[in-house]
């Protein structure tokens, strides 16, 4: 068993934050940076999606007659 010395501020200290359900562990308090993403409209999503899906078949045609 091992005995700990306890001195009031320590005390009074975790009760705080017993009471108060704070974490004490390092990686609680990180600052989180979050980066704004600009994504494309769906509109031109979907048309490249298209293209590529074309490009894909006349490829798979020509795989398949040559």
């Amino acid at each position: 068993m091992k005995i700990v010395q306890a001195t009031l501020p320590n005390l009074q200290s975790l009760y705080l934050k017993m009471q108060l359900n704070w974490d004490a562990s390092t990686g609680s308090y990180k600052e989180i940076v979050y980066e704004d993403v600009a994504y494309d409209a769906p509109e031109m999503i979907l048309e490249r999606i298209k293209k590529l899906d074309e490009e894909r078949k006349i490829l798979l045609n020509k795989l398949i007659i040559d």
